[in-house]
């Protein structure tokens, strides 16, 4: 846990032992527990300043904290990777499956009651979560953040980016912590272009009824095994599948978007 990095730094002090790199976990679950939108920034960018600029740090382990399959880990792993951009050198989701020993193996593709044992991206079938799919679009996406105004955290619950590089991909979520106030959202976006005249738009969607197995296996009857048929179509239901967006030319050089973002959702929209 973070709160543990100011012991290992006074002990390295009061006992001359260098280190290379500072190494830790963080959960939104861990005490005293998610208190805002924006608390996983807060404890990474507190002990960011703890351990100074020069020292890098490396968070080996976090999740969404509750093991969530659905839409909401997607939201969550999107805007906590933008949010903490320059603040950790290193973040790394745990786990990438559910085949995993610690705190036990279930071999219920999903759970009933909502929670795994582990945060896997991909279920004991190798079924990709909607927490899957969000890496895989971070993937596609270039190397270079552009200006957004305002800033990440806007609107109550709704945070916009946009990354150069590969096209021009932008994210849009509907995303609050767990037990707070949420709703769909009417969304216009305002985009800069070169040429507004030649751009063509696809978007794809993360929510309940996009890139997401659950509700397809819950229509099955919630089967405990599955078969090699089932299978196969839980993992097309988990799939990004792309669809184009209309949009506005507002000016020669700028069009905008109009769309609803329901709660713990995330719209991917790329410009050609």
């Amino acid at each position: 846990m973070s709160a543990w990095i100011p012991d290992f730094l006074n002990y390295c002090k009061m006992n001359n032992v260098s280190f290379d790199f500072v190494s830790t976990h963080e959960y939104p679950t861990d005490p005293p527990g998610p208190q805002s939108r924006t608390f996983f920034r807060d404890v990474l960018g507190k002990t960011r300043q703890t351990v100074g600029p020069n020292i890098p740090l490396y968070y080996t382990e976090y999740d969404d904290g509750y093991n969530d399959y659905t839409s909401y880990g997607a939201a969550f792993a999107i805007f906590t990777i933008y949010s903490v951009n320059n603040v950790v050198d290193l973040l790394s989701w745990w786990v990438f499956s559910d085949i995993f020993e610690e705190q036990g193996l279930r071999s219920d593709p999903f759970s009933d009651n909502g929670w795994l044992p582990v945060d896997g991206l991909l279920n004991v079938y190798g079924i990709p979560k909607p927490n899957y799919r969000a890496f895989q679009l971070l993937h596609w996406t270039g190397n270079q953040l552009l200006d957004t105004t305002p800033g990440y955290t806007f609107y109550n619950t709704v945070s916009a980016f946009a990354v150069t590089g590969n096209n021009t991909s932008i994210f849009v979520l509907n995303w609050n912590i767990k037990n707070q106030p949420i709703e769909t959202v009417q969304v216009v976006l305002d985009v800069q272009v070169d040429n507004s005249s030649s751009i063509r738009a696809i978007s794809y969607r993360i929510d309940d009824q996009h890139t997401n197995a659950n509700p397809t296996w819950v229509k099955m009857g919630q089967p405990f095994y599955l078969t090699e048929e089932q299978v196969v179509v839980l993992k097309e239901a988990s799939s990004l599948q792309s669809s184009s967006i209309p949009f506005q030319i507002t000016s020669p050089n700028s069009i905008q978007f109009t769309f609803a973002l329901s709660p713990q959702s995330v719209i991917n929209i790329i410009l050609f």
